[in-house]
């Protein structure tokens, strides 16, 4: 604990250096001040916990101080010293505050006496400030405690919840967003070994509000470490690696057998450096998904041999067609193409909220991507304007669905659209005919 600090306020040199030397000797620290002024002054800047302070000063005296002293947001002791002492300034001094005041001698002053009005006034100071210590102490610990409670309602609760799931992408999804919500990180993704290599499944950046899918070949030399040697990395900004870089990957191992990397990452100067508590979360999430993992694909592989050959009938009712368009298309182009569709035995999902101004849209469209099997892009000037469509069919795109692009009215195609195979509004009987083609196919 460092020592007291005690602002000694005396307009005589000699009487003022004497106490400071005498208070030094005893272990405490001082400031001084030679008038009330001054004395005010010190007590804004250096925040003294105790005051010496003398009654007659020019300038400003004793009493003015502690008016002013009273007025400021400050609880400061305060000692008296005056050469006259009475009942009747006792009454006043305490009245405005004074904890004690002494006598001075003419020349010198008693030493035990101003020891032991200084102890006495310190008193009620040091056990307030440790009352406040061991509040904050208590509420650190419960803080912790909770905190730890609540990690392990959660990896309980996620451990039951993945456990269960057979939809990998969901399963993926979840996990990345319990990763990034259990350590407090910036930044998550998921890396599932495909043909001996790491593939970047699910990914959440700092920027995005939730995690996305994608499909991407992971360059990431932690990742690919792990990959390879199946034992967890801890990477902060004290081991060599880029400055305010922290990272935690973990393995997802069934056995010896690396099913894929689960990856957190803070970055930025302040970022916050993880440490081993990160490190035995993740790992336990770790754990709980590879499990899950195994039992998707084990469900999967079951439902692949029992399953019986299905009927085109059944292939249209089993397939989704998403029906990507502007709200400015639906009377001339779109209304007729789902009602054709439809008549047709297509499985259709058309997003009405671009027309009824519905909530949750982004929910709502995220869920019927992930469903969705295949994508008629109703292309025209407006669609290829709309932030909407670009997402949408961007999210075929890098999930390598299959698209159609319907050239609604002629217009400039994007780069990304020119190696699919659009096709005139005039041909939706081909239209048709193509797509129970690539189902059938399973294309």
């Amino acid at each position: 604990m460092p020592n007291e600090l005690i602002l000694v306020v005396d307009d005589s040199d000699d009487y003022r250096d004497s106490i400071v030397a005498l208070l030094h000797l005893n272990g405490f620290d001082t400031c001084t001040a030679a008038d009330g002024h001054e004395a005010l002054h010190q007590i804004k800047a250096a925040r003294p916990d105790l005051m010496l302070l003398d009654l007659q000063m020019p300038r400003m005296g004793g009493m003015e101080v502690l008016e002013h002293l009273n007025k400021m947001p400050v609880e400061l002791p305060v000692i008296l010293m005056t050469a006259h002492g009475s009942e009747a300034i006792a009454v006043e001094v305490f009245r405005k505050g004074v904890k004690n005041y002494i006598i001075k001698g003419k020349e010198n002053f008693d030493p035990d006496e101003i020891l032991a009005a200084i102890q006495h006034s310190l008193v009620e100071l040091r056990l307030r400030r440790e009352k406040e210590q061991l509040a904050e102490r208590l509420l650190i610990s419960n803080f912790n405690l909770q905190q730890r409670v609540n990690e392990f309602k959660i990896l309980h609760s996620i451990g039951k919840s993945v456990a269960s799931l057979m939809d990998m992408e969901t399963l993926l999804l979840r996990v990345v967003g319990a990763a990034t919500m259990l350590t407090e990180s910036m930044e998550g993704s998921i890396h599932l070994i495909e043909r001996k290599k790491p593939i970047c499944r699910v990914i959440k950046s700092e920027m995005d509000d939730r995690p996305l899918l994608v499909a991407e070949t992971s360059s990431d030399p932690l990742v690919i470490q792990v990959a390879k040697s199946g034992k967890p990395v801890l990477s902060g900004v004290d081991d060599g690696d880029a400055i305010g870089q922290s990272a935690v990957v973990t393995p997802l191992a069934a056995g010896e057998k690396v099913l894929g990397v689960l990856m957190v990452r803070n970055n930025g100067s302040n970022a916050r450096a993880f440490g081993k508590r990160d490190v035995a979360l993740m790992s336990a999430l770790a754990n709980y998904t590879a499990i899950a993992l195994e039992n998707a694909r084990n469900a999967q592989r079951h439902i692949a041999v029992e399953r019986p050959e299905p009927s085109l009938a059944e292939i249209l009712k089993q397939n989704t067609v998403f029906i990507s368009y502007s709200r400015l298309d639906w009377v001339d182009y779109v209304e007729p193409l789902v009602n054709f569709l439809i008549r047709e035995g297509f499985n259709v999902w058309v997003d009405q909220n671009l027309l009824l101004g519905g909530e949750n849209w982004l929910d709502i469209i995220n869920e019927a991507l992930a469903h969705s099997t295949y994508m008629i892009l109703c292309v025209s000037p407006r669609a290829l304007a709309s932030p909407y469509v670009k997402f949408e069919y961007r999210y075929f795109f890098h999930h390598q669905k299959p698209l159609i692009p319907l050239i609604c009215e002629p217009t400039l195609l994007p780069a990304e659209l020119l190696n699919y195979q659009n096709m005139p509004y005039a041909a939706l009987e081909r239209l048709a005919k193509l797509m129970k083609e690539m189902m059938g196919k399973g294309e």
